[in-house]
């Protein structure tokens, strides 16, 4: 997703989480090619010599409280971070993130032509109430997100791979209306039994086990949005909210066994009030603390990339070579420990580190040079008068603005060019920036909605909503077509790989950093893995996590 958050530290972070330990080097991933998947259960990783504490309770601070615990209606972390627990889709990330395991669909098969996923439900899935699983819950679930009636936040991940998808969910509900419950009906959603359910893409998606494993996604009966996550199928159900706290308790009938937890009590406050409960003892978990302990600290790197955009329609950006000297005049290392405090690494590519699609040398071109950006520039001899004054929109907030003062400070010192920064609020800035009216806009970037390169390579296509740099390469459009179609694994890398360096050798835009997310653990926390999509640490594989005697 864009990142348009009000503040960098606390504000929409979609797909891209925690990790105790660096995440693994990126590998090609499973595509649809696959015949059928692993029908085993996730292994538990408890240490079972481990004492258990007598109070299994995990209180967690997070940021913000959901808008709403419908799973339709999540937006960000905010819902998600809760709605994970109780909705659990038909699969899940693996542990290394590499790939896709059974969920609440205990194996699934792609047809040869990538058209048609087949996903066969666990007999024994029940939800807090003890009512099975049945497939017309998730063509209930996933109809309901589609329906533009719901207004789903993100119900395009879901409209875009389903058969007729996109149509019924662009119906206009008051001009519309007696169109909508046809469209619907006619989604290529099918339930043969009570334990298959069927989707029946538009055109062959590789990332489509990925929106499988999107918790939105999770079955639904139309009596549960009485009360929403008070019975879930997922490992925990919601048994109280407060103005300040939500409170979970185990499903007793869930399918992977009841959780060793007991309660999990996420709560909302103040930074400072969370650090000091936390060293009280009051929390065993806070999520961005402001003055992170050493000892407790947990850094993961995100997916997450941040980048500057050329305006590549007005001098002297017009020029790729103009673009690349400022790319490589920027100091990233000097953005990390002076604007991010250390939590940062230097990116100078698109696909973040840890992610599928993620190479180590697709950076070399824009890494920093500063002699060699000065050499460059001075040898184009671009007026000064293009080099003077460049207007640069920036969000109007705190961070947005270091960041943009220390470019215009780094480009003036080694280029010898001067920046004016214009900070907007996130209207004007946005108007701006479709006017194309500006010369360099940002600090802007994407987060990772799910781990596949797709939905970070579709950003720079011609046509694409979130291209803002106005870039146009007709090659790079028709690479990245073929590769998001692609059922090869080794051949889509290669197809997104030569993206990238259509991409690099252009040099739309300057790619700054890959943030890291800190959080605040008790040591006595154990027994799950934590993987970059969650929202917490743990989030994924709640129903391992367990509190040991301390």
């Amino acid at each position: 997703m864009r990142l348009s958050r009000a503040d960098w530290g606390k504000g929409e972070r979609g797909y891209s989480r925690f990790v105790r330990r660096p995440p693994a080097p990126a590998l090609a991933v499973l595509l649809v090619a696959l015949a059928a998947c692993s029908t085993s259960a996730p292994p538990s990783l408890r240490t079972q010599s481990q004492s258990l504490a007598s109070d299994q309770t995990l209180r967690i601070r997070l940021l913000d409280g959901p808008r709403s615990l419908d799973p339709a209606l999540v937006q960000d972390e905010r819902e998600l971070a809760v709605v994970r627990q109780f909705s659990e889709p038909l699969l899940k990330p693996t542990a290394d993130q590499r790939d896709v395991q059974p969920a609440a669909a205990e194996s699934y098969s792609a047809s040869g032509d990538g058209l048609t996923y087949t996903f066969h439900l666990r007999g024994n899935a029940r939800y807090a109430d003890g009512q099975p699983v049945h497939a017309q819950d998730f063509i209930y679930a996933w109809r309901r997100l589609i329906d533009p009636r719901t207004a789903a936040p993100r119900a395009d991940f879901f409209a875009r791979i389903v058969q007729g998808g996109e149509d019924a969910n662009a119906l206009d509900p008051r001009h519309d209306a007696d169109r909508i419950d046809p469209a619907l009906a006619a989604l290529g959603l099918q339930a043969p039994d009570d334990l298959t359910f069927v989707v029946k893409l538009s055109t062959p998606a590789a990332e489509a086990r990925w929106i499988a494993a999107m918790p939105e996604g999770g079955p639904l009966r139309p009596e549960m949005l009485k009360a929403p996550g008070t019975n879930g199928n997922g490992p925990f159900r919601v048994s109280d909210t407060t103005k300040d706290q939500i409170t979970l308790a185990p499903n007793n009938s869930y399918w992977g066994g009841r959780p060793t937890l007991s309660t999990i009590v996420f709560t909302f406050g103040s930074d400072a009030a969370a650090v000091t409960r936390y060293r009280a003892g009051e929390l065993d978990l806070v999520v961005d603390p402001p003055d992170p302990l050493s000892a407790d600290i947990v850094k993961v790197p995100e997916l997450t990339t941040f980048w500057v955009d050329f305006n590549v329609e007005r001098a002297p950006f017009q020029d790729s070579r103009v673009r690349q000297a400022f790319a490589t005049a920027v100091d990233r290392q000097a953005l990390v420990s002076d604007e991010f405090k250390g939590r940062a690494e230097a990116a100078t590519s698109l696909v973040p580190r840890g992610m599928n699609g993620y190479h180590p040398e697709d950076g070399k071109p824009q890494e920093t040079n500063a002699t060699a950006a000065k050499q460059q520039l001075d040898g184009l001899g671009v007026p000064r008068a293009q080099l003077t004054g460049l207007p640069m929109i920036v969000h109007d907030r705190p961070l947005d603005r270091a960041i943009a003062e220390a470019l215009a400070s780094q480009w003036s010192k080694t280029l010898g060019v001067s920046v004016s920064i214009q900070p907007l609020n996130p209207v004007d800035y946005g108007h701006r920036l479709r006017a194309g009216d500006f010369a360099l806009a940002g600090p802007t970037g994407w987060t990772a909605d799910y781990p596949d390169p797709r939905d970070f390579f579709d950003l720079f296509r011609s046509n694409d909503g979130n291209n803002g740099a106005r870039w146009r390469n007709a090659r790079y459009d028709a690479v990245v077509r073929v590769a998001d179609i692609e059922s090869d694994e080794t051949k889509r890398d290669a197809l997104y790989n030569q993206a990238h360096q259509l991409l690099e050798s252009d040099t739309p835009v300057a790619f700054l950093v890959q943030r890291w997310h800190w959080s605040l653990e008790k040591p006595y926390v154990k027994g799950a893995p934590v993987i970059s999509v969650d929202e917490w640490p743990g989030a994924s594989y709640s129903n391992l996590l367990y509190v040991a005697a301390h």
